[in-house]
């Protein structure tokens, strides 16, 4: 599925061009290897801690 197109990719490549008020959302790649409905959850609690940060005002740098 889509796990083989996450790699990583080097820092400095993320911040070329960017705007500082923007954000890159790192998925794990064990979520994709999760049974459907264990994935689901795994990634509605990612984006659950996603709004919680972005309502703290919280930055990754």
């Amino acid at each position: 599925m889509l796990q083989d197109e996450f790699r990583p990719i080097p820092h400095k490549v993320l911040t070329i061009g960017r705007s500082p008020k923007e954000s890159v959302i790192a998925i794990p790649k064990a979520i994709f290897n999760l049974p459907p409905e264990e994935k689901a959850q795994a990634l509605k609690e990612l984006e659950e801690d996603m709004e919680q940060h972005k309502a703290k005002g919280g930055d990754s740098t």
